[in-house]
């Protein structure tokens, strides 16, 4: 961003779909890249206080729902249900089963 509040045309950190070739690969490679950038901005309720998430912070939450599904005892392929709230997990869970082979199917209590 320039002193004007205008977002550059120029970007050093661009990581193509040729470089990523998959969505979890671009993930992998934005962690090397910037493991300390703010990735997201969560709002936490209970203390009314935004706060960010470095792409470190999202690749461990990644990790971990890959822990949780590698055990799940699932199949390449297989279609895994998302009922997660629209936040930084959901964007986790969907990296941790696209990274692992799966399908994601996002569920909503709002059509149920």
């Amino acid at each position: 961003m320039d002193s004007n509040g205008n977002i550059s045309n120029t970007t050093t950190d661009l990581i193509t779909h040729l470089d990523a070739g998959t969505i979890p690969g671009l993930f992998q490679l934005r962690v090397a890249q910037s493991p300390e950038a703010v990735a997201y901005c969560e709002y936490d309720d209970e203390r009314d206080v935004w706060r960010e998430l470095t792409w470190m912070q999202i690749s461990g939450r990644v990790g971990h729902f890959k822990a949780i599904l590698a055990r799940a005892g699932l199949d390449h392929g297989d279609r895994v249900g998302m009922l997660l709230r629209n936040s930084p997990d959901w964007v986790a869970f969907d990296i941790a089963a696209m990274a692992s082979g799966f399908v994601t199917v996002p569920l909503s209590l709002i059509h149920i």
